[in-house]
């Protein structure tokens, strides 16, 4: 038998060999959708034409024309329509001079407000390479009780503005602390995740709303109902993925189409990702090369 945790293969699929106490606490996103929209991509118009912030219409033209040549339909099929409409946004939007300064201005809150999805986690990460799990505290559930940073002090702490647990760095203890940490949680917000995920949790988390102590009390008494979904981070990992698969920009809306939201980023990550990966690597090769270490740490499990 493979060790506790450990992952067993055959030719064509992988199964996680967890032990009892991580079977228990093992939480996943949906594979389905994991599997392929939780990389990263551009998520807005100057990212998306390899563009600094407060790019001239000179470099923004000639980026607009690189690009569209690459990426046309003609060449990639069905694949590309969606991308090669939202390049065409994109250039009418940073060509005109108020338009682009309103998006300027929004790109900058977008990604200063931690929006911009980058593929890499938060906490350090200690174990293994070939180590397929994670441990992720749901600060939504915490107490901050402190169990936990008790047993593995190298691993878990507390952030100050919540007084919550999180998970500082990954398996910074070793496993027996980890798992006792996990074990004595008294309201089991300490799981065991997939690798591959736990960027996208630590990333949907940010924007997870915190209850006060006494609602988390009255709710684990059975007087209220469970908390909403969006507090959930990974009921919300679950609509953030479902949002890239089924976004898309209006063409047709100019009032709408050159604002830089949740969904608009949605929806160009899921025409960026619709291309074929010779053409991202090829049209994208600096963006590509910033998240290839975490890239290639998801493929690896895949």
């Amino acid at each position: 038998m493979p060790r506790s945790g450990h992952v067993a293969h055959t030719a064509d699929t992988f199964s996680l060999i967890l032990s009892d106490i991580e079977r228990e606490y093992f939480r996943e996103v949906r594979p389905d959708l994991a599997d392929s929209l939780d990389v990263a991509a551009p998520s807005d118009f100057f990212q998306l034409l390899n563009l600094e912030l407060g790019a001239t219409p000179q470099d923004i033209r000639a980026s607009y024309r690189a690009l569209q040549r690459l990426v046309h339909p003609d060449l990639n099929g069905d694949a590309a329509n969606e991308l090669a409409v939202i390049l065409n946004i994109a250039y009418s939007t940073l060509m005109d001079d108020n338009a682009r300064d309103i998006y300027l201005q929004d790109a900058e809150r977008f990604r200063m407000e931690g929006n911009a999805y980058d593929g890499r986690p938060v906490s350090k990460w200690m174990g293994e390479e070939h180590e397929h799990r994670a441990v992720f505290v749901d600060e939504t559930t915490c107490v901050g009780c402190r169990h936990c940073t008790y047993c593995a002090p190298n691993t878990f702490g507390m952030e100050e503005h919540y007084g919550r647990a999180r998970v500082h760095t990954q398996w910074g203890d070793e496993e027996d602390a980890v798992k006792e940490a996990v074990d004595m949680c008294p309201v089991d917000c300490i799981s065991f995740v997939n690798r591959k995920q736990l960027a996208l949790l630590e990333f949907v988390l940010k924007a997870c709303p915190r209850e006060d102590s006494a609602i988390m009390a009255r709710r684990r008494s059975g007087n209220m109902g469970s908390k909403p979904s969006k507090q959930d981070p990974f009921s919300r990992a679950e609509t953030w993925l479902r949002q890239r698969k089924d976004a898309k920009i209006d063409a047709h809306d100019s009032s709408a189409r050159s604002l830089l939201t949740e969904e608009t980023a949605a929806a160009m990550a899921r025409a960026w990702l619709a291309l074929p990966q010779q053409v991202r690597e090829q049209g994208w090769p600096s963006f590509i090369a910033k998240h290839e270490e975490q890239q290639g740490r998801v493929a690896y499990f895949q």
